[in-house]
């Protein structure tokens, strides 16, 4: 019997894999988070659109399809001012990025979009595990709900 799991923020996830063959029943779920940052897991409803059309505000591309429940994208990084410029309103200037590597290799070098500023655009990438592993974000559909942990690459 499968046990209760509680997705709510600060509970113990430890003791489930995204790949095992049972995963626990649902009893609460998470509120659908856009920009997933750091090692961390999260269980959406079953209704929840974003996590059904597998959204993300980071740039993803499709790694590969393990079977027809888990689904694996890797993170792209985001576009940065090379002087580190902040938008009109006051925040960090970031844009993201194209998700082939022709187009993304042309948007470096490119003129910051801020017309007060003369830096030039450069890919930051996600960087894993303080070694700059790569950033994968897997995604499971369940019975009752999508699953997606951010996981850094070992």
């Amino acid at each position: 019997m499968a046990q209760a799991y509680d997705a709510a923020p600060g509970h113990n996830h430890a003791y489930w894999k995204i790949a095992d063959r049972h995963l626990p029943e649902v009893s609460k779920f998470d509120e659908y988070k856009k920009w997933p940052d750091g090692n961390c897991r999260y269980v959406y409803r079953a209704d929840c659109l974003e996590a059904q059309y597998h959204k993300s505000g980071w740039a993803m591309k499709y790694k590969d399809h393990s079977g027809r429940h888990i689904l694996r994208k890797k993170c792209l990084g985001v576009l940065v001012c090379s002087l580190q410029c902040v938008s009109n309103t006051g925040h960090p200037l970031y844009l993201r990025p194209a998700t082939t590597n022709d187009v993304r290799q042309r948007q470096q070098g490119k003129p910051c979009p801020n017309s007060r500023c003369l830096g030039s655009l450069h890919v930051q990438p996600c960087r894993g595990r303080g070694n700059g592993y790569p950033v994968e974000h897997i995604w499971r559909h369940t019975g009752s709900g999508g699953v997606l942990p951010g996981r850094r690459l070992p």
